[in-house]
């Protein structure tokens, strides 16, 4: 009997002893539950400090309960409107109270060193929502671990929104170098960030090599509308090819621009740049020879020719020579030196003039061959004759 009540007893107790624990468990996850976080984001502030662009965050946290938060730590992250995280940042340790809160505002800088170009170039030109994720990490000691997150919207207003590049426009500058005038127009649609500066370019060939440089001057400030004008000097060839200096023919480069920003870097930025190219020795054409009697050796020889300086800017000057060859290759004459002098866009219309063997005269047709010395180079041109 005595065992039997003894049994009991403790029965009894064991079953006090569970009821006990679970309501302990259950007020200490009651309380956890009320202890949990509350996180929100308020109003951005971006601004500039030297050249670092930073946008300061307020992030609020909430305590409801009755524990205090210890060792709190913020996690920051920006994304595009394509949900790309380009920079974060991260601010802590931090520790709430029970049942207060406290706003802590968090830095998040933009370093170009961290951003892909692609992702920097959306930045510059197009204005987007961007998203701020904010989580939270923390403990209540010594029991718990503790999670919360928020996230906000950032209207982000691009500098360079509706960024325009016109035609280019191609002036004679001087006797060595050619202006190019590019139209450049955007909106700055940030409402926290001028843009002010010169901006650069550089122009390279098709070989890679530089043949121009220019400069814009920019003073854009916050929501406003920018019209310019990029000048580009190119330097004058010196030395020309054949082709170029016989035929028409459609000039590429490539055009570097770097424009001025506010501590994120210039906004680099290619741009074919395409001349159409006007040779300055176009549609050469040589008439049929004629030939007259001059004294017991050679004959007086004259040639109507012409071509039109198809050119811009660059005038044809130097002199032309020529030999006359029969068929054969054998030298039948020359003729005399022709000083060339021809103004761009004007044709140049006259005679070459010289003396042929006697014995050669009569031929139905022969080669004329015609050596163009210019400022820009020289070259053999042959054609074809008829008496």
């Amino acid at each position: 009997m005595k065992t039997s009540t003894i049994v009991k007893s403790l029965n009894v107790l064991i079953i006090i002893t569970i009821i006990i624990a679970i309501g302990a468990v259950a007020a200490v996850a009651m309380t956890i539950a009320q202890s949990a976080p509350y996180v929100s984001i308020g109003q951005f502030s971006p601004n500039m400090t030297g050249t670092v662009a930073r946008i300061d965050i307020p992030v609020t946290i909430g305590n409801r309960g009755y524990l205090a938060f210890a060792d709190l730590n913020a996690r920051l992250s920006l994304k595009d409107s394509n949900g790309t995280t380009f920079v974060e940042g991260s601010g802590g340790p931090l520790t709430i109270p029970a049942g207060s809160t406290s706003t802590f505002v968090l830095t998040i800088t933009i370093d170009t060193a961290q951003i892909t170009p692609e992702v920097l170039q959306g930045l510059m030109t197009n204005s987007q929502s961007l998203t701020v994720n904010a989580s939270l990490g923390g403990a209540i000691p010594p029991m718990v671990s503790l999670t919360a997150s928020a996230s906000g919207n950032f209207y982000w207003g691009a500098p360079f929104k509706n960024l325009q590049m016109g035609s280019p426009t191609f002036i004679t500058y001087n006797s060595t170098h050619l202006l190019t005038m590019i139209p450049v127009s955007f909106d700055n649609d940030s409402p926290y960030f001028p843009v002010s500066g010169q901006g650069s370019v550089r122009v390279l060939d098709a070989n890679g090599q530089q043949v121009g440089s220019g400069k814009i001057d920019i003073n854009a400030p916050t929501n406003s509308h920018f019209s310019g004008n990029l000048q580009i000097y190119f330097v004058m060839p010196t030395t020309l090819t054949e082709s170029l200096l016989l035929n028409d023919t459609t000039l590429n480069f490539n055009a570097l621009i770097e424009l001025p920003s506010f501590g994120m870097g210039a906004l680099t930025l290619p741009y074919p740049l395409t001349f159409e190219w006007g040779a300055p020795i176009k549609d050469l054409t040589v008439g049929n020879l004629q030939t007259t009697a001059h004294n017991a050796t050679h004959a007086r020889v004259t040639l109507p020719f012409s071509f039109k300086d198809n050119s811009a800017f660059l005038p044809v000057q130097g002199a032309l020579t020529s030999t006359i060859l029969l068929i054969n290759g054998t030298e039948a004459g020359t003729g005399d030196s022709y000083m060339l002098n021809v103004s761009p866009g004007t044709t140049l219309s006259d005679n070459l003039t010289g003396y042929m063997k006697n014995e050669a005269v009569g031929q139905t047709s022969y080669i004329l061959r015609l050596n163009f010395q210019t400022a820009y180079g020289s070259f053999i041109e042959e054609v074809t004759l008829h008496a």
